[in-house]
Formats: structure tokens, sequence, C-alpha cells
């Protein structure tokens, strides 16, 4: 388990943050927002159970971290994680460019999702487990690709 140091209520400074969000009592996910000093962009206030700086959450990623690096440049704009010849860097896609351009060589990429795939993070509050008798419809579930090792 990789142990972050949430940080409640709002920034002091705009930029980029790791979130941990609710969605409900029982469920919660993580998510990136940009945060401009008033307002969250992507991410609803009361939702979100703790932030912290997304270089901190880069930071405590374990060095013999194993992913699948794909080519340096996505197809489309996203956020993403970059392996560089002088370690893991957080980066936005625009389409054309890393924003901002890392300082050393881009050695490949990855996707928040893919890279959620290998981490487990301790969670900054609590969630209710789900009442014995629940079912889940699997048929309203969204597909999620399976990432190979």
């Amino acid at each position: 388990m990789i142990t972050l140091d949430w940080n409640k209520g709002s920034p002091a400074t705009p930029g980029v943050y790791f979130l941990a969000l609710t969605l409900g009592r029982h469920l919660g996910e993580y998510g990136i927002a940009r945060w401009d000093n008033s307002l969250w962009e992507h991410a609803e206030p009361e939702t979100i159970l703790g932030w912290l700086p997304i270089e901190a959450m880069v930071a405590a990623l374990p060095p013999d971290l194993k992913l699948k690096w794909k080519d340096a440049n996505p197809l489309a704009p996203d956020w993403g994680f970059l392996l560089t010849e002088s370690g893991i860097v957080f980066a936005d896609w625009d389409g054309s460019g890393w924003n901002p351009t890392p300082q050393a060589s881009i050695l490949g990429s990855v996707s928040l999702g893919e890279l959620l795939a290998k981490c487990q993070f301790n969670w900054p509050g609590t969630l209710e487990p789900l009442p014995e008798s629940t079912t889940i419809d699997e048929s309203s579930l969204t597909a999620w690709e399976e990432i190979p090792e």
C-alpha cells in the first residue's frame, strides 16, 4: 500500500491535484483535477474527500513499479504519466506536445487508469460497507479493458 498524506479543504495555490472522490456512502474513486484558486475543473467540491499535489503522488510511487509503458505521444489529448531518463513525471498532452515539457528524454507514457490498476493507495476517509443483501447488475457496469502484465 502506498501511503499518501491527504489534505482537506481547498489548496492554497493553483495547480493539478490528485483527488480521492466519493461516489456516495459506499463507493469512491481517485481522479485528477485542476484547481484555479477558486474552482475545481473536472471535479465537484462536495465529492472531494482529500487531495494532494500531483507531484506528491508521483513522488510516492515506488521505484520498482512495473507498468507497461506505451509510445510517448498518445493519439488524443489527455493527462498522463511519463517515464523519463530522470524518473516519472506528470504532464498534459494537448495533441501536439507535453505541458510542461519534460527536461529529460521521454521513454514512454501511461494513463491514470493504467497507473491506478497497478497501485493501491490509502483512502482519506471511511466508506460504509455495502449491505450484505446488495446485488450488482453486471450488465449496467462499464466495461474496462484488462491491462496485461
